[in-house]
């Protein structure tokens, strides 16, 4: 996220571009039903269930009522939110798409920020993040 938030940042887009990728990013992202039942960690039953009950309790994640229904537990659903998160696509790329920044500009802000990130993307993830309000 750190790519939407310096580019937020530096004025490169705005506040509402930044939300509709999170948006269209958010939304492109796979289910973790579909992916417990492609990784065949449950039956299309076992996801019919989980879902039943997340009807019941709208706030309950999958991967928790999972847990606390007995199907899978603390590990399998780490590697499923993994499986999630890697075929996913990126957020820049959802940038891209959607015409909101060119490869030039997504390469001149890897090229600008080369060195912080090398020297400590920790940091540097966070101060691209730091304080960060998203226009709804």
């Amino acid at each position: 996220m750190w790519i939407g938030s310096r580019l937020y940042q530096d004025g490169r887009i705005s506040a509402e571009q930044f939300a509709d990728a999170i948006c269209q990013l958010t939304s492109k992202r796979k289910k973790l039903g579909q992916i417990a039942m492609e990784k065949r960690f449950l039956s299309v039953k076992q996801v019919m269930d989980i879902l039943a009950e997340q009807a019941r309790n709208p706030s309950a994640k999958f991967g928790e009522l999972a847990i606390s229904l007995g199907l899978l537990n603390d590990n399998d659903v780490a590697e499923l939110l993994g499986h999630q998160t890697q075929d996913a696509p990126s957020l820049s790329s959802i940038l891209l798409e959607l015409g909101y920044i060119s490869p030039e500009d997504l390469q001149a802000l890897f090229d600008a920020n080369a060195s912080e990130i090398k020297r400590s993307p920790v940091t540097f993830l966070a101060s691209a993040t730091q304080s960060i309000v998203i226009a709804q």
